[in-house]
C-alpha cells in the first residue's frame, strides 16, 4: 500500500476524510438551530491543497465522498463566481488514487466500482480507532484559515445527542457556511505558509503541477451521473413516481407502450426538481418533476441548489451566456444521450472529449459553459 509520505507529485494521491465543522447551522426561514454539519474534505498529499469539499447535516456516507470527488474533480471558477468568492482555486483533474480510512463510511464496494469506471485507485488503510479526522488532522490541523474543524470524531448512534454542541459555536446558514469556506480555503489556507512544507501549499501546486498530470473525464455528464445514487421508479399513466414525487419525460411513452413498469434512475438528493432516467439504449433523458410543468417564460423562478450540480435562475443563466459567447469550445455528441421528442424535458448535448493537455480545466469549464445538462435548459 502506498502511504502518503511517498507522494511525488500533485494529485497522485488524495486523501478523503470527514470532520464536524465547530459551526452551528441554523435554518434559512426559523432560524432554528439545525445541528453541526460534517465536511467532507479532499486534500492533496504532495502539496496539502484542498481538492474539494462537500457539507451535509447527515454523517459521513459514499455520498458524501462521491460528491466531494466531484467538486475536486471540476473546475471551480463558475462554483466562486456563483458564490461571490473572488480568489483563485486552481485544483481540478482526477487523482490517481484516492486515499480513505476503512471505516470512514458505509457503501466501500459501491465507492470502489464508481472509482474504477472513472479510472481512480481506491486505497483503504486501517485506522487504529473508528474515528473520523485522522487525514485531515495530519495534513492540515484543525482549522482550515479561520474555520475551526473538529476532527478525532467518533461516529454517532441514531438519535445519539452531538456532545460537541456549544453556546460558543457561531451560528450560520449552510449556504452562508459553503461561501465562507470556500473563501477561507483558496484565499486563507492555500496561501498562508504550511507548518510542515515550510511554503504555502498554492505556492507548492503552481511550481510542481504540469499539464501532463492533468487528468480530465472523457465525458463530464457520465462522470457525473456516475457519482450520483440510483434507484427504481415506478412509471404509471400519469409518470414516473420516486422518492414520493412524480416525475415526467415525453420519452415515457415509449415505456409506457413497451409495457416497462420499473425505469432506473439517478437523482441528486441536493435538486430534485429533476431526476436522469437510462433508456434501454443506455442513455439518459431528463425528466422533470410534475408539478413544474407549465410554460417557462424567460424569467420566471427556477428552483436553485446549493450544490455542485446548480440549477441556476434566470438572471444567473444570462449572466453565464455572456461568458459562454467568449469561451466557446467545440461541441460533440455523446453516446450518453438518447434524442427525446421537441419540447420534452430533455438533457442538452453532452461534451465528451480525448485526454486533455495544456489549459485542461479551462477547456473543461468552457464545455461545461457552453452545454451543461445539470442546468436547466431555455425553451
Amino acid at each position: 500500500m502506498r502511504k502518503r509520505s511517498e507522494a511525488t507529485r500533485p494529485l497522485e494521491a488524495v486523501q478523503i476524510d470527514h470532520a464536524k465543522v465547530d459551526v452551528m447551522i441554523v435554518d434559512d426561514e426559523t432560524g432554528r438551530e439545525i445541528g453541526r454539519p460534517w465536511i467532507t474534505l479532499g486534500i492533496d498529499a504532495f502539496t496539502r491543497m484542498a481538492t474539494g469539499f462537500h457539507l451535509s447535516l447527515a454523517p459521513p456516507t459514499r455520498l458524501s465522498a462521491s460528491f466531494c470527488i466531484l467538486h475536486s474533480v471540476c473546475d471551480k471558477t463558475r462554483w466562486l463566481a456563483e458564490r461571490g468568492v473572488d480568489v483563485d482555486w486552481p485544483v481540478a483533474g482526477l487523482p490517481e488514487a484516492i486515499h480513505v480510512d476503512s471505516n470512514s463510511f458505509f457503501g466501500r464496494r459501491a465507492f470502489v466500482r464508481v472509482c474504477r469506471e472513472i479510472g481512480i485507485e481506491t486505497v483503504w488503510s486501517e485506522p487504529a480507532g473508528a474515528r473520523y479526522g485522522a487525514h485531515i488532522e495530519a495534513l492540515i490541523g484543525n482549522r482550515l484559515g479561520c474555520i475551526p474543524l473538529i476532527a478525532n470524531v467518533g461516529p454517532m448512534e441514531r438519535g445519539e445527542r452531538d456532545p460537541y454542541v456549544g453556546p460558543h459555536a457561531q451560528r450560520l446558514m449552510l449556504s452562508e457556511l459553503e461561501s465562507w469556506i470556500g473563501a477561507e480555503i483558496a484565499g486563507g489556507y492555500h496561501c498562508r505558509k504550511h507548518r510542515d512544507l515550510g511554503r504555502a501549499p498554492l505556492a507548492l501546486w503552481r511550481q510542481h503541477m504540469r499539464p501532463e498530470l492533468l487528468r480530465m473525464p472523457l465525458d463530464c455528464v457520465n462522470f457525473r451521473l456516475s457519482l450520483l445514487p440510483d434507484d427504481e421508479g415506478a412509471l404509471a399513466e400519469d409518470g414516473l413516481r420516486l422518492l414520493g414525487r412524480l416525475y415526467w419525460s415525453r420519452a415515457f411513452a415509449d415505456d409506457l407502450a413497451a409495457g416497462r413498469r420499473r425505469l432506473e434512475v439517478r437523482y441528486d438528493p441536493r435538486d430534485l426538481s429533476r431526476i436522469f432516467v437510462r433508456r434501454p439504449s443506455g442513455r439518459f433523458v431528463k425528466a422533470r418533476e410534475r408539478r413544474l410543468f407549465g410554460p417557462l417564460h424567460e424569467d420566471a423562478p427556477r428552483i436553485e441548489s446549493q450544490g455542485a450540480l446548480a440549477v441556476t435562475t434566470a438572471s444567473d443563466r444570462r449572466a453565464f451566456e455572456t461568458a459562454r459567447r467568449s469561451m466557446l469550445a467545440p461541441r460533440f455528441d455523446s453516446p450518453l444521450y438518447e434524442e427525446t421528442p421537441a419540447d420534452d424535458a430533455e438533457l442538452s448535448d453532452s461534451v465528451a472529449s480525448e485526454p486533455i493537455a495544456g489549459d485542461a480545466a479551462l477547456l473543461c469549464a468552457r464545455k461545461c459553459a457552453e452545454s451543461c445538462p445539470f442546468l436547466l435548459v431555455g425553451r
